[in-house]
């Protein structure tokens, strides 16, 4: 299995953080995000790790050539970003050797993924192409909300809505298998954002796995104040 970290963004919603650090840089507990997330792939036995890079792009360079693990990570940085949807895409040969796990740096979790992997292996099995975590939110309105049915297999989206539709929340944490990427690759057609352009593809396709563990996008000076001092 490989994995993608999507660490690329400018993290403009952080300014009063990210002015002179990227925003997977930043720290939780004095630990970066992105060193974080490498810890938790690489206990997964994670082949390669792939990670985009753009803004203070040769910051996250220095912060990788300085690990022991720096062979196991393959950096490409995007001159222009290219969305969620097209890094997938531009990048999809490596990823489509196998199942690969995709997700984003400026997402926190105490959870491991170990059960999330376990569950994935469970529900292709059952001919589903795609499992995304999710996680329990209050917060509708600024989240993307998924509809399941009793064997936990998405139904409908409904992407920041005013009318409360659920509480189960989209963590977009990605697990594929060969045929998801395929299927992707197949219908790109040049978006940016996969959850609103093509998530939508995998509906009555997708196992949802919701993780009990803590959750929380950082992408907010609120949030990323809020996790720092609960840490």
């Amino acid at each position: 299995m490989n994995a993608l970290i999507l660490a690329g963004g400018y993290g403009k919603r952080l300014k009063k953080f990210t002015k002179h650090t990227p925003k997977c840089l930043l720290p939780v507990n004095g630990v970066p995000l992105l060193g974080l997330w490498i810890k938790t792939l690489l206990s997964l036995k994670i082949n390669k790790i792939l990670i985009n890079t753009h803004y203070k792009s040769d910051q996250v360079k220095k912060f990788i050539n300085i690990q022991k693990y720096k062979k196991k990570i393959i950096l490409k940085h995007e001159k222009k970003l290219l969305g969620t949807g097209g890094t997938i895409y531009k990048n999809i040969n490596f990823l489509k050797k196998s199942d690969a796990l995709i997700l984003h740096a400026d997402n926190y979790t105490k959870d491991n993924l170990k059960s999330f992997i376990n569950f994935h292996k469970m529900k292709t099995k059952e001919n589903n192409i795609l499992s995304i975590l999710a996680f329990k939110s209050k917060n509708y309105k600024s989240e993307g909300i998924l509809k399941i049915d009793r064997k936990k297999i998405l139904k409908k989206i409904y992407q920041k809505k005013n009318k409360k539709y659920g509480n189960i929340a989209n963590g977009a944490i990605y697990l594929f298998n060969q045929e998801g990427l395929k299927l992707f690759e197949k219908k790109y057609d040049n978006k940016k954002d996969f959850t609103k352009s093509y998530l939508k593809l995998f509906i009555n396709k997708s196992a949802v796995y919701k993780t009990n563990k803590f959750f929380v996008d950082i992408g907010t000076e609120k949030n990323y104040e809020k996790l720092t001092e609960k840490k």
